[in-house]
């Protein structure tokens, strides 16, 4: 669960010029710390998108000018409050930015940091688009608009503007007393003012002379009651005391004779369990550390400031000498303690060795607020707008695709599905027993994400004898009834945006469902038995590499480049159609599902209890701590459930093969590949194959993506297909190269750009993990090196036996890429060999970690169930090929 969001009594507001940002983060921060800012409003940052000015325990929202360097907005907002981006509008001179918090006082209160440039009229249509919202609002900032109104030392045309704006919507203008900005003749005024609109709280504004800006920062003061400093929660359970407790509420278990007696039984076992954990749980109250430096450094700032007002006062160039000076002195100090504070982080990430891995995936996986999304109901703003955006996204995905499907093919197919199960049923579920639960259990992963009813995984693990016993009662009945609990039926679905892909969409994220951890434990026991049937009468396609013991997308991969490059050396080239899947497990059709279970002879038992597990599913969205409303899933497998990857496996089983080509499959990842010396002909039998997989797509409701499909031409001679493929009346064009789960395969084989892909992954990887590894960094050298090992390395070795043959100068960027990580691991000076270093460390070359994982994967290939497997070993190496074959990098003589 997200943590507790909460609504302010009272803010403490600060706005700023910062005449550029870049250069005063840090001197920021410590003052947002110093003088207890919720809200930092900035004008002027300077930014470009590529910067990214963080600050501790905030939530930075910008608007960077696009056009030109110089200007631009952001708002920080302390991450404990209940806040959302909003929308500003379309604005002819000003920028800003805007965000909407909700406070316990006056509700949803509106923050613009806005920014009118000198040479730009103030224009009464941007004010109007600025606070145009029916919702009370300040908007602060330095508008270059001057008026006595506001404690300025005269008027302009800006000011003038704004005095009778304000005045005729009947809004507030405030200025603080003392001057916000002075000129080089030492001349001060007020330039940085807020605009009050409906805000019925009492407030206090004040400038004072801080932070390294032309501009000093203004202080607004809202509210008069000071919130408590914000405090984290954290529960821990005593979970002895978990256990006396669950044994003593839990009630007996009734008879399970019916399908109500089991839902009963289900939601009283839950609530058993939660009543304990509350029971038994106690809630800590830890204060956020303080980001405040040492007195030494904050009286260093001190005199900065005091240095600065004599400046200002006086306007003496000793003065300004002395306030420079100050002014390097105190940022470097900052500087020195944020370094000081890191290395004391990294010595206690080094006595726990979990830590060092939680810190690495904090590195890797940044927390970036989630912008505005553009739903149905257009764009939206807070959390639970979001989470109704998705909603009403996934509610459309999780729909059969009845596109250009023979209706009275359905409907057969459902009449029969419905006769079926609604005969008698001839065989049983073999019955669980407690020692197969608690292994169930036992083998949770304890920190996965609870679902609805939030019962960890952890919770699971410190059942009693009892609790496991009625645990073990519930399923079996489940099994003998054929019926799965509605309890059981229920997802949080939480969403991760794909990489690459815009975040304004929904479409671009990617649903995970969250369920309830007593369901899965279920799941997993069916799955074992739906297994058993599965096994006994091979009933999943040797093609299909996907979820199968001892098999693997590399394994897939290597199939096709063997087969490509056998035929290089019979002087044939091959031809690959790569399939797009639309959203392939959110649209499996539940009946055809159904009907390819009996098909595929599954006892009418499993059936019906699948057909059970699939009915009137309903899930809701997460996003923070917002939840949609319920939704149904009209179709589909949710994704986090251990059923779901078999299911789909069977309901594929049947994806036609066709002659004179090869099929393969990895999940919904389908590709067909063929070979021949005629493009002509290869491109004949690929069509013909893309036909007949075009129409089993459509007779069961799978939808493919025509436009994301590809051709792959693999071919040492220059010659190309003159006709292109076709699938839906879509022409797929021929491309160079494509990637294929994960690895990108170039027409020639010659592996130039995965091994870049990888190269530039790896560098990317290693740059996020420099506060770590870097040469100044405090981690032991053997840590680091760690880090490189199961981190760094795995990126760029990936499938590392199907291409490790490619030249050595290919193979040599990968090299440097480890040669760099060796030399900061332990802080190497220049003259030192790597050679040397490899010896020292006992660090093998990239090429002999490639050559031993190959060797590892090839010795274990004959011994693999899979046949298509077990022969891809099957030839011996000969250095006297023309062309390279993948097992050819054993070899430590190959060029």
């Amino acid at each position: 669960m997200g943590r507790q969001k909460l609504k302010a009594k009272s803010l403490q507001i600060a706005f700023w010029n910062a005449n550029g940002l870049h250069e005063k983060r840090l001197e920021l921060q410590e003052f947002a710390a110093r003088n207890e800012i919720d809200v930092i409003l900035v004008n002027e940052t300077h930014l470009r998108a590529a910067d990214t000015e963080k600050i501790r325990n905030f939530v930075s929202y910008r608007n960077d000018r696009q056009d030109r360097r110089g200007g631009g907005t952001a708002i920080y907002v302390k991450s404990h409050l209940d806040h959302h981006a909003a929308h500003t509008g379309d604005l002819e001179n000003m920028e800003a930015t805007t965000v909407e918090i909700n406070t316990a006082s006056i509700g949803t209160l509106r923050l613009v940091s806005m920014y009118n440039p000198p040479n730009r009229r103030l224009l009464e249509p941007d004010l109007d688009t600025i606070l145009n919202a029916n919702l009370p609002t300040i908007a602060a900032g330095d508008l270059n608009a001057k008026h006595q109104s506001w404690q300025s030392r005269r008027a302009n045309p800006s000011g003038n503007i704004l005095r009778t704006f304000a005045d005729d919507r009947d809004m507030v203008v405030v200025g603080p007393p003392e001057p916000t900005h002075f000129s080089h003749q030492g001349v001060g005024d007020v330039l940085d003012i807020a605009i009050l609109k409906e805000v019925t709280l009492p407030f206090r504004i004040t400038a004072v002379s801080d932070l390294s800006s032309d501009h000093n920062p203004v202080l607004l003061s809202l509210g008069t009651d000071p919130d408590e400093e914000f405090e984290t929660q954290r529960k821990t359970t005593c979970w002895a005391a978990f256990k006396d407790h669950l044994n003593e509420t839990l009630p007996p278990l009734q008879p399970l004779q019916t399908q109500d007696q089991l839902e009963l039984a289900v939601e009283a076992f839950e609530e058993a369990i939660i009543r304990s954990i509350e029971a038994c749980s106690r809630e800590h109250r830890t204060a956020l550390r303080s980001n405040n430096p040492p007195e030494d450094v904050r009286e260093m700032i001190r005199n900065r400031n005091r240095a600065r007002r004599r400046y200002q006062r006086t306007w003496d160039p000793e003065h300004l000498q002395e306030y420079r000076r100050l002014t390097v002195e105190s940022k470097q100090a900052l500087i020195d303690h944020r370094n000081a504070q890191w290395n004391a982080k990294l010595d206690l990430l080094e006595e726990e060795t979990h830590s060092i891995w939680r810190m690495t995936k904090l590195l890797r996986n940044k927390y970036i607020p989630m912008p505005p999304i553009h739903g149905e109901r257009g764009l939206v703003y807070t959390e639970a707008e979001k989470a109704e955006a998705f909603a009403d996204h996934l509610e459309s995905q999780f729909r059969t695709n009845y596109e250009d499907a023979d209706l009275d093919h359905i409907e057969s197919i459902e009449n029969e599905v419905t006769r079926r199960l609604q005969h008698e049923v001839d065989s049983s579920i073999r019955p669980t027993t407690s020692a197969e639960v608690q292994y169930r259990i036992k083998k949770s992963k304890t920190r996965k994400a609870p679902g609805r009813d939030g019962i960890s995984n952890k919770a699971l693990k410190q059942l009693p004898v009892r609790a496991i016993g009625q645990l073990t009662s519930i399923i079996n009945a489940m099994l003998r009834l054929r019926y799965f609990p509605s309890h059981w039926k229920s997802a949080d679905v939480i969403v991760f945006q794909k990489p690459g892909k815009a975040a304004t969409f929904p479409q671009h994220y990617r649903p995970i469902s969250l369920l309830p951890s007593l369901s899965k434990i279920a799941e997993g026991i069916i799955l074992t038995r739906l297994k058993e049937h599965v096994r006994e009468s091979h009933l999943i396609p040797d093609e299909q590499f996907g979820f199968q013991a001892q098999t693997s997308s590399v394994h897939q991969v290597l199939r096709l480049v063997e087969y490509a490059s056998e035929g290089f050396n019979l002087n044939m080239s091959t031809g690959v159609a790569l399939f797009d899947v639309s959203k392939a497990f959110d649209r499996v059709w539940h009946e055809g599902l159904l009907f390819k279970l009996f098909e595929a002879g599954i006892p009418k038992a499993m059936v019906q209890l699948i057909a059970s597990y699939q009915q009137q599913r309903h899930f809701r969205v997460r996003v923070g701590i917002s939840h949609s409303t319920d939704r149904i899933m009209e179709a589909g497998l949710p994704q986090g459930s251990v059923l779901s990857p078999m299911l789909y496996n069977l309901f594929t089983r049947d994806v036609p093969k066709s002659q004179d080509t090869n099929l393969a499959l990895y999940a919904d990842d389908t590709a067909i590949f063929t070979r021949s010396w005629s493009p002509h002909i290869a491109t004949q039998r690929l069509q013909q194959a893309v036909d007949n997989l075009q129409e089993w797509f459509t007779t069961w409701c799978i939808s493919v993506n025509s436009e994301k499909s590809q051709a792959l031409f693999l071919s040492k001679r220059r010659h190309r297909p003159d006709e292109e493929i076709h699938l839906n009346g879509t022409a797929i064009p021929w491309t160079d190269k494509a990637k294929y789960l994960g690895v990108i395969i170039d027409r020639r084989l010659t592996w130039k750009s995965h091994i870049d892909y990888c190269t530039a992954r790896a560098k990317a990887v290693q740059s996020q993990l420099y506060p770590l590894i870097n040469r100044r960094s405090k981690l032991s050298a053997a840590t680091k090196i760690r880090i490189y090992k199961t981190i760094i390395l795995p990126t760029m070795s990936y499938a590392s036996p199907v291409w490790g043959y490619a030249a050595k100068t290919h193979i040599n960027k990968l090299q440097v890429v480890q040669n760099k990580s060796l030399r900061m691991a332990i802080d190497a000076p220049w003259y030192v060999r790597t050679s040397q270093i490899h010896r020292d460390l006992g660090m093998p070359s990239v090429l002999e970690i490639i050559r031993a994982t190959a060797a590892k994967m090839f010795a274990a290939l004959p011994t693999n169930p899979n046949p298509l497997v077990a022969n891809l070993g099957d030839y011996e190496e000969d250095a006297n090929w023309k062309h390279k074959r993948p097992k050819l990098v054993l070899r430590e003589d190959q060029d």
